[in-house]
């Protein structure tokens, strides 16, 4: 029989699979996943591990009942690691009765009574885990909470996978920064709203010096090496509002929304000089040091496309190669 919270849980669960259809950014989708576990099966603790770069499961976000301090990452090992073992969901409905579960630490240790986790499937692949569980009462997920919080994992593995591959079209695989496309883009997108509504913007262009010597001397696997600890520093000295990209080969870019105007480019010269100095300090085995040399320019008045931007920040950059390396060049100065 069809309750009326039964029909609430399925409208909230669907307003959540909508939001999560429109989003295609991770760290925006997690919220929305945690707070519908929590609230769809009146759990004690939601966990979401997914899978990192080298293969291991990492928890990516939490949500507790009970003040962080007392609940964070305690969970039922056992559990997780059987859901990541087998690839299937596994609810428990009563600990007690559970051999392999009753005597473990977690399991007294939190007082669990009750647990569900399930796999999320990223195409064929498992690329993380949903997991809840309730101290009390006895058998507080029933029929209804399962079916539910499978129908939750099933729209959260689709969200990530759409979210994954969005991130690879946009993403160097090496860097892991974004793309030169993905830079164009976003470029002409500041550039339209300096146009329109006058909002500065900076950008960053660099490139590693001698690099080219690197690869010749010390092989390309040093040189790729280089390049992932550049990208480091890169995403290192931005905020998350910015855009940190491989522009192309040993050339990196920055794209500064709200930062620097024609008349003040110092803020966009001191993240140029944050990135050269981050560099200089890189300690990369097998190599004699690594520098960058970095061209800046600002939305000045008067420009009429994006281009100008990034032909006034490529001269500032080769000007400063030719100052001698290692050092910020302002298309401004």
């Amino acid at each position: 029989m069809t309750t009326p919270d039964m029909f609430e849980d399925f409208r909230h669960l669907l307003r959540v699979t909508r939001i999560l259809a429109s989003c295609l950014d991770l760290e925006e989708q997690l919220p929305h996943i945690m707070d519908a576990a929590m609230t769809l099966t009146g759990a004690d603790l939601a966990l979401l591990l997914l899978r990192d770069g080298h293969g291991d499961f990492q928890v990516r976000a939490e949500r507790s009942s009970r003040p962080v301090s007392e609940h964070a990452r305690r969970y039922s090992h056992s559990i997780v690691n059987r859901v990541i073992e087998t690839g299937k969901p596994v609810f428990v409905l009563n600990t007690d009765l559970d051999t392999l579960l009753a005597d473990t630490a977690t399991v007294k240790d939190l007082r669990l009574r009750t647990v569900m986790c399930t796999p999320l499937i990223l195409r064929v692949d498992l690329g993380g885990v949903l997991y809840v569980h309730s101290s009390t009462p006895l058998h507080a997920f029933d029929a209804h909470k399962r079916e539910i919080f499978m129908a939750l994992s099933e729209h959260a593995a689709i969200a990530f996978e759409n979210a994954r591959l969005l991130a690879a079209s946009i993403s160097d695989p090496l860097t892991g920064l974004y793309n030169h496309a993905h830079f164009l883009r976003r470029l002409e997108e500041e550039h339209e709203r300096f146009r329109r509504y006058k909002r500065s913007f900076g950008m960053v262009l660099g490139d590693i010096d001698r690099f080219k010597d690197v690869n010749d001397k010390f092989g390309h696997p040093t040189g790729d090496v280089v390049l992932r600890a550049v990208g480091s520093c890169l995403r290192t000295c931005v905020r998350s509002v910015d855009v940190a990209a491989r522009y192309g080969g040993d050339e990196f870019a920055l794209l500064l929304p709200e930062t620097g105007a024609s008349d003040n480019p110092e803020p966009v010269f001191s993240v140029a000089e944050r990135v050269r100095e981050a560099v200089a300090n890189l300690v990369i085995p097998n190599t004699p040091g690594v520098t960058i040399s970095c061209g800046i320019a600002t939305s000045a008045v008067g420009e009429i496309a994006a281009a100008d931007m990034l032909e006034r920040a490529d001269r500032a950059l080769y000007a400063a190669k030719r100052a001698g390396r290692n050092k910020v060049c302002s298309a401004e100065a």
